[in-house]
C-alpha cells in the first residue's frame, strides 16, 4: 500500500472514531457547543504559554488569543443555566516540547456534568472509554498520596502539611533546586518519578492534586488538596477533570495569584471583573477536557502522536 494510502485510510478511522464520540455524548443527552477560537479574554494560567494575533481594522487594534480550551465560553453558558454540555473543537498551545505526544495545534474533547462532583466524572469518563473502544478497557486508580509513598518513597500529605516538602524530597534522594518552588518540586517529581512509574496498557486516574498546584478546581475538605484527576494511557497524560470552583472569592483568588505571576500586577481587567462575576451563583459541575489525539494512540496503541496526524508540526507531511 502506497504511504499515501495508509494515511487517508488512518484519518478514516480518526473520523469514524470522532463520530462515535458525538454519538456517546448524543446518547447521553448532552448538547453540543461550537465555541470560538479567538478569544480578547483567556483565562490565565501562568503554565500554558498561548498564541496571539492582533485584529486591526482603522484605528481600532486588539489583542487575540487562539485558546488552549474552550472553557471561557462553556463556564459562560453554565453560568447562564446550560447542562450537561460538551464541545469537539480546535485548541493551540505554545511552548511544549514536540517530541511524540504533543502537536500546537490539537482537538480538544471538553464535556461538563450538572451537578457532579469529579468522582462522579470519573464513572462517567470510564462509561464514556468503555462505549468507544472496540476491545476491553482495563482501569486503575491511584491518588497522589498513595503514588508517592509507592514511587518517590515519602508522603505527599506529610510534606505539604508540615512544609517540609523539599526536604523529604531531597531525603528520598530528588535532586532539588534551592531556588524551586513548591509547585516546582511536584511536577519535577511527577516528570522524573511518577509518570514513568505509572502502568502500561492501562487506563490511569490520578486524583487528589496538592492545592499549591493552582487550578479552577474546588478544595478537598479536610485535606491539602483539590477534587482533581488526571487520566494516563502508557504514561501520558490524556485527560484533565476539576469539580469546578463555584465560588466567587475563590475564583477571584485565582485570577489574581495567576495574573500576579503572568503580568506580576493581580489587577483584574472590568471584562476579566464581569467574567468572574458568573461564580457569585455558579452551579455545581464537573468538567473533562480531553486531548482527542492522544486518546487516538491509546485506541491506535501507538506511542507517537506523529503517526496519526496528516500534517503534525515536527514533520509536516508534504512539506
Amino acid at each position: 500500500m502506497k504511504k499515501i494510502d495508509q494515511l487517508l485510510q488512518s484519518q478514516k478511522t480518526i473520523y469514524n472514531f470522532k463520530k462515535k464520540i458525538e454519538a456517546f455524548f448524543e446518547s447521553q443527552n448532552f448538547t453540543f457547543i461550537q465555541p470560538p477560537l479567538l478569544s480578547s479574554l483567556p483565562i490565565p494560567e501562568a503554565s500554558i504559554s498561548l498564541f496571539s494575533t492582533q485584529y486591526k481594522r482603522f484605528n481600532i487594534e486588539e489583542k487575540l488569543y487562539l485558546l488552549p480550551s474552550p472553557e471561557l465560553y462553556l463556564k459562560t453558558l453554565i453560568s447562564h443555566g446550560a447542562k450537561n454540555i460538551f464541545t469537539i473543537t480546535p485548541a493551540f498551545r505554545n511552548g511544549e516540547a514536540l517530541e511524540g505526544s504533543h502537536n500546537i495545534e490539537f482537538t480538544m474533547l471538553e464535556y461538563y456534568l450538572d451537578n457532579a462532583n469529579y468522582i462522579h466524572n470519573m464513572e462517567f469518563t470510564k462509561r464514556f472509554l468503555s462505549s468507544i473502544f472496540d476491545r476491553k478497557i482495563e482501569f486503575t486508580t491511584l491518588t497522589l498520596e498513595e503514588a508517592f509513598l509507592k514511587w518517590a518513597n515519602f508522603s505527599l500529605e506529610e510534606a505539604i502539611k508540615t512544609n517540609q516538602l523539599r526536604e523529604m524530597a531531597l531525603a528520598a534522594g530528588f535532586k532539588i533546586e534551592s531556588s524551586w518552588s513548591s509547585e516546582e518540586i511536584f511536577n519535577y517529581i511527577m516528570v522524573d518519578k511518577i509518570e514513568p512509574s505509572l502502568p502500561e496498557n492501562i487506563f490511569c486516574f490520578l486524583t487528589n492534586y496538592p492545592a499549591f498546584v493552582a487550578t479552577t478546581s474546588k478544595k478537598l475538605e479536610g485535606t491539602p488538596f483539590t477534587q482533581r484527576w488526571e487520566l494516563y494511557y502508557n504514561k501520558i497524560e490524556i485527560a484533565n477533570c476539576y469539580t469546578e470552583i463555584d465560588s466567587y472569592p475563590d475564583i477571584k483568588a485565582y485570577y489574581k495569584e495567576e495574573l500576579k505571576l503572568i503580568n506580576g500586577t493581580s489587577e483584574l481587567s472590568p471584562k476579566q471583573e464581569a467574567y468572574i462575576k458568573q461564580f457569585e451563583n455558579f452551579p455545581l459541575c464537573s468538567g473533562t477536557a480531553l486531548g482527542i489525539e492522544r486518546l487516538l494512540m491509546a485506541y491506535l496503541q501507538t506511542h507517537n502522536i506523529n503517526s496519526i496526524l496528516l500534517f503534525p508540526n515536527k514533520t509536516p507531511f508534504l512539506t
